[in-house]
């Protein structure tokens, strides 16, 4: 099995394991109408992959129109993507694509797409200026003062110093705030990376699923602040791109 294949297998059964429902593609436009499944999502890209029989043979560069419906929606999001590339992995192929107005595609998603994305490596923001970046780590045994390098519903990254280094597979509890919430969330979570980068360590915590409808609430939160800072991370990308 290639390595693309062995990945999105993972993906695919782990989103699976937790009972999320699938992000259904249409290819609508150019004529080669064909069927798929988003497998991953980031600010302004798309990865969808087709059965290999049912591969809408998009080339790269072209534009094509994309309509993307899940359960909780309510309706298909239209949009248009400009094809990067394709890869292939056993029984299914692999398109990454751009949002031609990803800001457009992100103010008309409702919160339910983003906590199918739920691992950290899906949807990953910086703090926004002047919001609060402080995060507390506690675990048996010991506790730690953090810096939110970034957050998603799944996980998040920090900098400490590395005196403070965490214990590898650990379970933690991390303590923060979001503008969009009116008391601190609190999350538990495994430590899963640590390395030292400029002077600090960075480290990855992944959050653990709690059947709890005070995990939802948070995590309902987090999502509704990933949001908000996707479409500023865009506005900002697009200032940039106009006075550059």
């Amino acid at each position: 099995m290639s390595k693309d294949g062995r990945q999105e297998e993972r993906y695919t059964t782990e989103l699976q394991a937790q009972g999320a429902e699938t992000v259904e593609v249409k290819v609508v436009q150019p004529p080669h109408e064909a069927t798929g499944e988003l497998v991953e999502m980031q600010m302004a890209r798309a990865r969808v992959r087709f059965t290999v029989g049912n591969d809408p043979d998009l080339e790269p560069g072209s534009r094509v129109q994309m309509a993307f419906t899940m359960v909780g929606l309510g309706e298909s999001i239209h949009a248009t993507l400009v094809v990067q590339d394709r890869s292939e992995g056993d029984d299914y192929c692999f398109y990454r694509l751009d949002f031609v107005s990803p800001d457009a595609f992100f103010r008309r998603v409702d919160p339910s797409i983003w906590r199918y994305f739920n691992r950290r490596r899906a949807f990953r923001v910086v703090p926004g200026r002047n919001e609060p970046s402080e995060v507390t780590v506690n675990w048996e045994g010991g506790s730690a003062e953090a810096r939110m390098v970034d957050l998603s519903t799944g996980g998040m990254g920090l900098a400490i110093t590395p005196a403070q280094q965490l214990p590898a597979t650990t379970p933690v509890r991390v303590t923060f705030y979001v503008r969009e919430s009116n008391s601190p969330i609190r999350f538990n979570g495994i430590a899963r990376h640590q390395k030292e980068s400029g002077g600090e360590l960075r480290c990855g915590i992944q959050f653990i699923e709690e059947q709890d409808p005070r995990f939802e609430a948070m995590r309902d939160d987090v999502a509704a602040h990933v949001m908000r800072r996707q479409r500023e991370m865009l506005a900002d990308l697009r200032s940039d791109q106009t006075h550059s």
